[in-house]
């Protein structure tokens, strides 16, 4: 290949990328023009340079709005990890990554939160006096939404499936938990060994919603094997925090993914589930594209760490 030949991306501009990625996200060239203080007639213009250059359609009109073509939408999600990368190298490079204090804004579940990351990040502070964190919690969902609006700079989360898995973000593997059934005091089925999901079938279950990692999890091995009865699910949770402050209450047996060892379940029976429902590993996310500030890495490492 010759060097000296021009990039067939030596004609976009970032001002080009900014504005499809408006139009692509509002469906609107009037909305997009007021966001970026700019014309509809100059976005529009643009964007037709765009299509001329990638020689494909980009948009459709329907009505007053604007639809994407397929096209569109596998540029734009190419285009995503540039627009971040190129954003977040002002906070690496110039006065904005010499300033201090700065703050990282971490989002996760609640468990873990009151769990196993307290002690990573008391590390990281220790280290860190300078940076200052701004705690959330999420389900995952949120979580993923919170990173891919900017909102938040990582996230600690059950490792989501494909399906749930945000193209605009990077996984990274962080730690093991484990799926556990956990028992009031001096529950009969807290010293059976083993214990069996068909064990659970009558008792009142307290567990997550259907949206949940571990509820699909549960699900799934009752469909594998093809249990007759259904389990009775009495109280359904959006966290595993939740879940264990209602079996605290003797309201039922929780299902939860944590560690058998965990704060949270002092003065409560546990079994593990791990031969019926297996491992659940925890990730860190962020904005795919995005450059991680040092000691935004040293968090991460200190999360992997756990």
């Amino acid at each position: 290949m010759n060097s000296h030949l021009p990039s067939r991306a030596s004609d976009l501009t970032i001002q080009q990328i900014q504005i499809f990625c408006e139009v692509f996200d509002r469906q609107s060239y009037a909305e997009a023009a007021r966001q970026l203080g700019l014309t509809p007639p100059s976005l529009w213009a643009q964007v037709h340079q765009l299509e001329r250059r990638y020689g494909v359609a980009l948009f459709r009109k329907v009505g007053r709005r604007v639809t994407h073509t397929p096209d569109a939408e596998q540029l734009r999600d190419a285009l995503r990890p540039i627009l971040a990368g190129l954003e977040s190298t002002f906070d690496i490079v110039g006065p904005a990554a010499r300033s201090q204090p700065r703050t990282i804004r971490l989002v996760t579940g609640m468990r873990m939160a009151l769990e196993e990351l307290a002690v990573p990040l008391a590390a990281f502070r220790q280290l860190h006096a300078e940076v200052s964190i701004r705690w959330l919690h999420a389900d995952n969902r949120r979580a993923q939404e919170l990173i891919a609006e900017g909102q938040a700079d990582l996230a600690v989360m059950l490792e989501p499936t494909p399906e749930w898995r945000s193209p605009q973000l990077e996984f990274l593997p962080a730690y093991r938990i484990e799926y556990l059934a956990i028992f009031p005091t001096r529950h009969p089925l807290a010293k059976k060994n083993p214990l069996r999901l068909t064990d659970l079938v009558g008792e009142p279950l307290i567990v997550g919603h259907s949206e949940t990692f571990v509820r699909r999890a549960l699900d799934f091995a009752m469909h594998q094997r093809q249990a007759a009865n259904p389990l009775q699910v009495v109280i359904e949770t959006d966290n595993s925090a939740l879940t264990i402050a209602c079996v605290r209450q003797r309201m039922g047996v929780g299902i939860i993914a944590g560690r058998e060892g965990g704060e949270l379940l002092r003065g409560l029976q546990v079994r593990s589930l791990r031969t019926t429902l297996g491992e659940a590993r925890i990730v860190v996310a962020w904005k795919r594209g995005v450059l991680l500030p040092d000691t935004t890495v040293e968090l991460v490492d200190a999360i992997c760490a756990t």
